[in-house]
């Protein structure tokens, strides 16, 4: 039986985070934290975290990206990106 998850609950603290510098910034509230529920047709956590962590590395051995781009160029994207702000690809804040 699965047990009832307070949705809400479990995004308030990254939200809280993702909002704590230049929050009200234009397109924050769109662009800043991005949950998704996973699909058990379509694999598991692990598996979308692998995929996701592996495009942002280089995209090598991928065909495509999650949303069909090519993964060289979205893996480049990400690098410069976080070049240019001095922030990792991929942060994981433990939750």
């Amino acid at each position: 039986m699965q047990k009832y998850v307070n949705v809400a609950s479990k995004w308030a603290m990254p939200l809280d985070y993702s909002f704590e510098e230049d929050g009200d910034e234009k397109g924050a509230a769109e662009n800043r934290c991005d949950f998704k529920f996973i699909e058990p047709k379509r694999g598991g956590a692990t598996g979308y975290l692998a995929k996701y962590v592996s495009k942002n590395i280089d995209g090598k051995d991928l065909d495509k990206g999650i949303y069909g781009e090519d993964p060289i160029v979205a893996a480049q994207r990400v690098e410069a990106w976080a070049s240019c702000w001095g922030i990792g690809g991929v942060l994981n804040k433990g939750f």
